[in-house]
């Protein structure tokens, strides 16, 4: 299968919701992976929901991975630019080639499932296709974003060696509930016996719903708001000169941006610059290699930096 008939077979499948009426509905992407010889057993995975910053977080912790030496796969959802974007391995995306191949290759899976469940979704079909790409190219570790909530998620079919709940706050109110006790029982879902979860959930109520669920599930539940202060970056910082920065992409191609200036806050994908580019805040010099930059909001987040500062020895 070519790429560009991938893309027209995915186009034509029904986008389907997560829904509480449908207490069976993960039966389908149980059945599907099962099919596929179920390739997210093959490697380590880290679980990943909540109502906002789950894919800067998934990007992040991705990143690390890959710079402690891992072989990292990451799923993340909707995709920026290209559908290749949600099997990603060591920051590249994969290959259009590769990714019809292997939407071609499941094909045969995908009507055996047919037969006695529905044809699966848009949604159920990337996942399987970004957990059989993670197990082809031998990843040592998977983070896999959440879709909608975490009970009914076609990802909850993971047992993650780690599970996180970024925050809680009123999203897909239809879906999950109109509170956010509702809210956050829905996504605690992903509450595994033996998996510790990590949150920085800071309501109350919803901490206590979750709290509930994890010992329920016989989860240890580590709550980072209560070590951990973040401080949000709001000024502005100034690259000197323009700079270009590039995305290599695994096809072999490569994607050029350029900035003069930008407020460095949220990040959501690593651009390595050509070189080394100085960034300056007053009379402090930044020495930068490589950027994060979200490119919903076009907002930038330094990555590996080495700084000085008149005074400091950092």
């Amino acid at each position: 299968m070519t790429f560009q008939s991938a893309q027209s077979y995915l186009l034509g499948l029904i986008n389907e919701s997560a829904s509480r009426r449908m207490p069976n509905r993960l039966d389908r992407i149980h059945a599907f992976l099962e099919a596929l010889d179920n390739p997210q057993n093959r490697y380590a995975t880290i679980h990943v929901a909540g109502t906002s910053g789950k894919g800067s977080t998934a990007t992040m912790m991705a990143a690390a991975l890959q710079a402690a030496g891992h072989r990292t796969g990451l799923h993340t959802k909707p995709h920026l630019t290209s559908v290749t974007e949600r099997a990603r391995v060591d920051g590249l995306a994969i290959p259009e080639d590769a990714f019809g191949e292997l939407l071609g290759e499941m094909q045969s899976a995908i009507d055996q499932v047919a037969a006695e469940h529905g044809r699966p979704t848009y949604y159920e079909t990337l996942l399987a296709l970004a957990f059989l790409w993670f197990a082809r190219s031998e990843v040592d570790v998977a983070v896999v974003e959440a879709g909608v909530g975490g009970t009914l998620d076609g990802t909850n079919v993971l047992r993650p060696r780690v599970a996180v709940i970024t925050n809680i706050a009123l999203d897909h109110t239809d879906i999950l509930g109109e509170t956010l006790e509702d809210i956050a029982r829905d996504k605690a879902g992903i509450a595994k016996q033996g998996v510790p979860l990590v949150s920085f959930v800071r309501d109350a109520g919803a901490r206590r719903v979750i709290e509930a669920a994890c010992a329920d599930a016989g989860a240890p539940f580590v709550s980072v708001a209560d070590s951990v202060t973040v401080n949000t970056l709001t000024h502005d910082l100034t690259v000197a000169g323009p700079v270009t920065f590039t995305e290599k992409q695994s096809s072999g191609q490569t994607r050029v941006f350029a900035t003069r200036g930008a407020r460095y806050v949220g990040a959501t994908r690593l651009l390595y610059l050509d070189q080394p580019a100085t960034i300056t805040e007053g009379d402090a010099k930044i020495n930068v290699d490589k950027l994060s930059v979200d490119f919903r909001t076009g907002e930038v987040k330094l990555g590996h930096i080495e700084g000085t500062k008149p005074g400091t020895n950092s």
